[in-house]
């Protein structure tokens, strides 16, 4: 093979390697169709084609909390009255502007609550726990930590159905509405 044909070949495969590297570096940072796939946010992946934490409320948020299993799950907020809390539920990715993420950091029995599910008998009992969360909020764009505080999970409330496929062997309590609003609410809701 000439000099100048392996010169080619090695020229034709940086260029490939240089535009591989371009590619995947633009798959990375790209923004998901859905605000439930944006859980790589809470490990550190920052989006640069989000909109930035600024200007007029409210601010669009994606929500994520560990589950009994251990890994994040996509949550929708609601108002006190039941009604989805809007800034919580964005219907696209390309709204939001923060994630917040809810990790577990500590776990306490509670006085014998417990949750029984099956049809008919013997049903499986399982025990509720209550749960303090580690609550961190990031700018979408730039993963920038704007909140980071502690919550007592009060809702201790039975789940009305478990997964067939997965039995914790203890459900958490979560934050109630009213606390996450508490939480949230100056995030999303004022101007910046």
């Amino acid at each position: 093979m000439s000099k100048r044909r392996v010169a080619g070949w090695v020229l034709a495969a940086g260029i490939l390697v240089a535009g591989g590297i371009t590619i995947v570096d633009w798959w990375q940072g790209r923004m998901p169709g859905k605000p439930y796939e944006l859980d790589k946010a809470c490990s550190g992946t920052a989006y640069d084609g989000a909109k930035p934490f600024a200007g007029g409320g409210p601010h669009p948020i994606a929500v994520f909390m560990e589950s009994d299993a251990g890994h994040l799950e996509h949550n929708s907020l609601y108002q006190s009255d039941g009604s989805s809390w809007p800034p919580s539920d964005p219907r696209d990715s390309d709204e939001v502007q923060l994630v917040a993420c809810a990790t577990v950091t500590n776990e306490e029995p509670t006085s014998g609550s417990m949750c029984a599910y099956g049809i008919g008998s013997p049903s499986v009992p399982i025990a509720m726990v209550r749960a303090t969360y580690q609550v961190r909020v990031y700018e979408l764009r730039t993963h920038r930590e704007v909140l980071s505080t502690l919550v007592e999970g009060l809702d201790t409330e039975c789940p009305p159905a478990i997964s067939g496929s997965f039995t914790p062997d203890r459900l958490l309590s979560e934050p109630t509405s009213d606390q996450w609003r508490k939480v949230l609410g100056d995030l999303v809701d004022k101007d910046r």
